[in-house]
């Protein structure tokens, strides 16, 4: 089965994701895990560097209510 590991949009104080999870992130995807970022915003309120994260195919934006 697919793994998947859904998490909060997890950014440092300069709005980036921070090098450790950046790091703990991509070894989850080397190990074939899927990230799915979860948040509140609009689907254009998700930071381009997250969309664009290496193993991010999906995301599950406006409180829930769209997945992309």
């Amino acid at each position: 089965g697919v793994q998947t590991c859904a998490l909060p949009i997890l950014l440092n104080s300069e709005k980036h994701i921070a090098e450790h999870t950046r790091e703990v992130l991509t070894r989850a995807v080397e190990q074939g895990i899927w990230i799915l970022p979860v948040t509140g915003r609009p689907l254009g309120g998700l930071p381009k560097e997250v969309v664009e994260f290496p193993g991010v195919q999906y995301a599950i934006t406006a409180n829930g209510a769209r997945i992309m």
